[in-house]
C-alpha cells in the first residue's frame, strides 16, 4: 500500500518569496484594489468625516480567516467593486498598521496606545502573528510615550485583551514604582490635572485596580 503522505505536493520556498514580493508591490496598484474601508476614527468627534483605506480582497482573505467569511463567505454580500466596509471602534493610524502588516510584514511601533489598538484590530480579524507581536513591544514600552491618559483610556477600552492588558498594567505599575520620587508624583498630578471626565476617572481606576 503506498503511503500517500509522501506524495504530497511541495512547493518551492522562491514561490513563497515571490508571493509576499508581489502582495508588497501590489500595495501601491490602487486601480485594482475592490475593497474601501470606511475608517470612523475614535479620535474624532462623533459624525466627522471618515477616512478611506483601500485593500484587494484576495490579499485579505489570504491573511485573515474574518476577511474571508466577510469577502467570500456565505454572508458575504455581492461583489460589486468597491465593496464598502465600516470600520469603527479604532483609529485610522491602527488600521493603516494592521494593512501594512497584511501587505508588508511590518511590526506595529508607536505609542501603548497605538499598540493596543493595533493589537485589538490583530485579535479582531485573527492575526495571531500581529498580535503577538504588539504584545511584545508593549513589555517594552514606555507608558508615558504619548500620553499616560491616551494610554489608560485604550486599555480601558480594551480589557478582553487579557494579556495585553495585563502586560500594559504591569508596566505602568512598575514604571511608578520605579519614579516614585519628585518626578512619579508629577506623572500622577499631570494625569489626574488632564482627566475630562467620570470615564477617564474609570480609565485611571482600572488601571491602578482601584475599586
Amino acid at each position: 500500500m503506498v503511503d500517500q503522505r509522501n506524495h504530497l505536493p511541495t512547493f518551492p520556498v522562491s514561490n513563497v518569496f515571490d508571493w509576499n514580493r508581489n502582495v508588497s508591490k501590489s500595495y501601491n496598484e490602487e486601480h485594482l484594489k475592490d475593497v474601501e474601508f470606511h475608517v470612523e476614527d475614535i479620535n474624532q468627534e462623533e459624525g466627522s468625516s471618515y477616512q478611506v483605506l483601500k485593500a484587494h480582497s484576495y490579499i485579505l482573505a489570504s491573511a485573515s480567516p474574518i476577511f474571508q467569511a466577510m469577502l467570500f463567505g456565505p454572508l458575504a454580500l455581492p461583489l460589486q467593486p468597491p465593496q464598502v466596509i465600516t470600520i469603527k471602534d479604532t483609529t485610522h493610524a491602527a488600521f493603516t498598521a494592521l494593512l501594512q502588516h497584511i501587505y508588508h510584514g511590518q511590526l506595529p511601533h508607536g505609542s501603548p496606545a497605538l499598540l493596543l489598538e493595533v493589537c485589538n484590530l490583530a485579535h479582531r480579524y485573527h492575526l495571531q502573528t500581529l498580535q503577538t507581536a504588539c504584545e511584545d513591544k508593549l513589555r517594552s514600552s514606555e507608558p508615558l510615550s504619548g500620553g499616560l491618559l491616551s494610554m489608560c483610556r485604550a486599555l480601558a477600552r480594551h480589557q478582553h485583551l487579557d494579556r495585553a492588558a495585563s502586560i500594559m498594567r504591569t508596566v505602568c505599575r512598575r514604571m511608578l514604582v520605579r519614579n516614585m520620587t519628585h518626578m512619579g508624583v508629577g506623572v500622577v498630578r499631570e494625569l489626574v490635572n488632564t482627566m475630562e471626565s467620570e470615564d477617564d476617572l474609570l480609565c485611571v481606576k482600572y488601571l491602578f485596580n482601584i475599586v
